[in-house]
């Protein structure tokens, strides 16, 4: 164990950013660590985010600016707090940084001038081995006063007095007609390993003495996924030993930490490392500066710092709210910064009174939700209350079950067999939304299997088209059995609008969410063209994010030939409609051409990360590249290749005096999002109020009690007795010979079973044994006690017909 200082309750904390690093290498310890003599700081490289965090105790006021400013190109920004949650798997590593690879005759000793010109720092090769991978390593320097070096040292000392022997030399030699005898005494260093380490910390402490030099406390510790991996490198680097580490608040904030081995100024600076993966945003792209208006601040949001010609630029860029409802296209590949960035405009969006609605494959957007009081967070994985096939208020049926049909087809992503699913759906629901004011979810999934029939059966058999189709609608029968869902009374669409909702599909599978995505999408377009009316042209009122939007909007075609989605056509539609509305969405997606280029143009705001080769050319037309200008083209295609994580090629609309005025291209270094999120309890605890305000409740669990029974009213026997549901078993049991006390309930004749079921629920009941007829019909749970009358089999009849003989 180690100590953790108190240091946060008594000096005051910030934390820095590392923005920018000189091109020409410079001496760390005469230019940084002498300079910071006598203060506490820590450093964390964090590999995870590809950054570097100087976090300084009780600075004076501008010292990191002056150093910077007297390192050409080094540059630091001031940034809110660090804090982590949960730091797994971490350790601390105690050592001097000697290396392994170390000999008698060429020890690590930074203290001469050709060791510092060659040895660089121990972990210049750390962000590289640990891109983007989940680990931290923390550095603390703590100043510590001369005595304590000379305690060291005298330690040191009486370590070699020990260790070491002296020997002693002698030469005799003739001189002037006499002999001289000539003795010389040395340390034998070369014993141990101890030893050699030993002597070089002692050389050590005695240069820093000599020239004034600083004294540190230096601690290290790790932690994260990749921490043991981490360790083992650091093993590999400088001596050291392992210890665990006392979790603190203050190691939490990345404050500096005590107990740590003392260094002198020029050894600790092996410790600090300013990586060009962190900070060097080399964007050699010729594009015009942003113009002054698009970085007032005004009513936008923050969303990065302008990047010109490899240059930081100290200059913040601001997205508008104005233009939010023209729609925004963020792409890229994974664990770029698309996330962050949507986070932070949906934040804002839901901090200016705007309803923002959520949909995301992840666990990360609560930061969001704890923008507004009455936010809602919808883990559709578990067993929240929602009817999917619920008909907002306000809209007229028919043009809710087109959404729905068009929505569901594409998201199935079957193919050629898209076209034929719509038609499919579109005569069911027209049919049952006639027949029925609110129908539930396995009506509609029995609507569209008997319209299946209709089309494509024969006879009651499918043909092998009929039969793809059918394959193609069993996810879709999947998702209808879950009982979250086969509820008339759940979350409302309305309530999500005004309030705001993140639709979390963490726990869903990949086809799950899709039509997910589909059946609640379907409600939000209804009910915001059906309520809203159109002169929201200059303000936003709700903003729809989807991440993967691809999932539902995805661009199909085949052998070449372009064919774009219904659902797509039908949302380029939508968007020009959304904006006269209020209503702006976020399309987030990994590659450009996953979406409709005319889908791509509505979204009049992009924002593209790093691309691949197969998305370039779609990603530089939407940029606005000019392919004839050649040499910007060419080297605008080697950027988009190769941007770090973080940093964005974008192109913008800038609202002017009631005018749209396009901005760009140009390139940012998107902002960070580090505000605190929801804990899972204030998640669970606003879903509960809200059911509870609304009368919502959970779908009741009963038992459904069967008897089967022959002709002259004896109970039959392990016949099997099964509760179905869209032609699945949901619940199945067999009927028992006496009386079941397993279940809980007592069976009072023969013959009886007690199946699991929802209260109110209607069910297809199937009744089956051998030489016995099967019996189905339609129940419901709560109706008491069901007797089914089993039948002979003709073949069981005529067998007992022949023994009566």
């Amino acid at each position: 164990m180690f100590r953790v200082g108190s240091l946060l309750d008594r000096r005051k904390c910030d934390v820095w950013e590392l923005t920018s690093i000189p091109n020409e290498p410079f001496d760390v310890h005469s230019l940084f660590v002498k300079k910071l003599k006598g203060l506490a700081f820590s450093i964390l490289y964090d590999f995870r985010k590809m950054r570097m965090l100087l976090v300084t105790l009780d600075f004076p006021e501008g010292l990191v600016e002056s150093v910077a400013t007297s390192i050409p190109g080094l540059e630091f920004r001031k940034v809110e707090g660090v804090f982590f949650g949960e730091m797994r798997n971490s350790f601390r590593y105690d050592g001097i940084p000697f290396k392994q690879t170390a000999t008698v005759q060429e020890p690590f000793a930074l203290h001469r001038e050709e060791g510092r010109r060659s040895s660089g720092s121990l972990l210049s090769d750390l962000p590289m081995a640990f891109r983007e991978s989940d680990c931290y390593l923390l550095v603390s320097f703590i100043p510590e006063n001369i005595e304590v070096l000379n305690h060291v040292r005298r330690q040191w000392e009486e370590e070699l007095s020990r260790i070491a022997p002296v020997r002693r030399e002698g030469v005799s030699e003739e001189y002037g007609g006499g002999q001289r005898s000539h003795f010389t005494e040395r340390m034998n260093y070369e014993e141990t390993d101890v030893a050699m380490v030993a002597a070089e910390l002692l050389a050590m402490c005695n240069n820093a003495l000599l020239h004034s030099d600083a004294v540190y406390s230096v601690s290290i510790v790790g932690w994260g996924e990749k921490a043991e991996l981490l360790k083992q490198h650091l093993k590999g680097k400088y001596w050291g030993v392992t210890e665990r580490v006392r979790i603190s608040e203050e190691l939490k904030r990345c404050v500096p930490v005590e107990g740590g081995e003392i260094m002198s100024g020029e050894y600790a600076s092996l410790f600090i490392h300013f990586p060009p993966e962190f900070a060097k945003e080399e964007v050699a792209v010729d594009v015009d500066e942003i113009p002054r208006e698009f970085l007032s601040k005004g009513k936008g949001v923050e969303i990065g710092r302008e990047l010109l010609k490899g240059v930081r630029k100290h200059r913040a860029v601001y997205l508008d709210k104005m233009s939010y409802n023209t729609n925004i296209l963020i792409v890229g590949q994974q664990r770029m910064g698309k996330t962050t960035l949507a986070k932070r405009i949906a934040k804002h969006a839901a901090c200016e009174g705007a309803g923002v609605i959520v949909f995301s494959p992840s666990s990360e957007w609560t930061s969001v939700a704890k923008a507004r009081k009455g936010m809602l967070v919808i883990k559709l994985a578990e067993n929240i209350p929602f009817n999917l096939v619920r008909c907002p208020p306000g809209v007229r049926k028919e043009q809710f079950y087109q959404n729905l049909a068009l929505l569901l087809a594409n998201a199935m992503g079957a193919g050629p067999y898209t076209n034929p699913i719509r038609n499919v759906m579109l005569n069911s629901f027209t049919s049952l939304y006639a027949r029925k004011e609110e129908p539930g979810i396995v009506d509609v999934y029995d609507g569209i299997h008997s319209s299946l029939v209709e089309f494509y059966s024969h006879e009651g058999k499918f043909g092998k088209f009929g039969q793809n189709i059918r394959a193609s609608l069993e996810n879709l029968r999947q998702l209808m059995l879950k009982e979250q869902f086969r509820v008339k009374e759940g979350v409302r669409i309305e309530d999500c609008v005004k309030e705001g909702v993140v639709f979390d599909l963490s726990g869903c599978s990949e086809l799950e969410r899709a039509l997910l995505y589909a059946f609640i999408l379907a409600q939000v377009y209804s009910y915001v063209l059906s309520n809203f009316d159109e002169k929201g042209d200059r303000e936003l009122r709700v903003l729809i994010v989807l991440e993967e939007a691809h999932m539902v909007f995805r661009k199909q075609g085949r052998e070449g030939v372009s064919l774009e989605a219904t659902a797509t056509a039908d949302l380029e539609r939508k968007l020009g409609m959304f904006s006269k509305r209020g209503v702006g969405m976020v399309l987030i997606t990994h590659f450009a051409d996953q979406l409709s280029d005319i889908v791509r143009r509505h979204a009049q705001t992009h924002f593209y990360f790093k691309q691949d080769v197969d998305s370039l050319e779609s990603a530089l037309k939407d940029l606005k590249f000019n392919p004839l200008e050649e040499e910007l083209w060419r080297n605008a295609s080697k950027k988009l290749l190769s941007l770090p994580t973080g940093v964005a090629a974008c192109r913008a609309v800038h609202i002017e005096k009631g005018r749209r005025v396009e901005v760009g291209p140009f390139f940012i270094k998107t902002s960070e999002h580090e505000e605190g999120s929801l804990d899972e309890k204030e998640v669970n605890e606003r879903v509960e109020r809200y059911m509870k305000r609304n009368g919502i409740h959970l779908p009741k669990k009963t038992k459904l009690a069967v008897r089967v029974v022959s002709k002259d009213g004896k109970g039959i026997p392990n016949a099997a007795v099964e509760l179905m549901l869209c032609g699945t078993p949901v619940s199945f049991g067999e009927t028992q010979e006496g009386a079941d006390s397993l279940t809980g309930v007592e069976a009072e004749v023969a013959g009886s079973v007690y199946l699991d079921a929802v209260e109110g629920e209607e069910y297809e009941l199937r009744v089956s044994k051998k030489g016995y007829r099967t019996e189905c019909r339609k129940v419901s749970a709560g109706d008491g006690m069901i007797t089914v009358e089993l039948e002979l089999s003709e073949k069981a009849r005529r067998e007992a017909k022949r023994l009566d003989i």
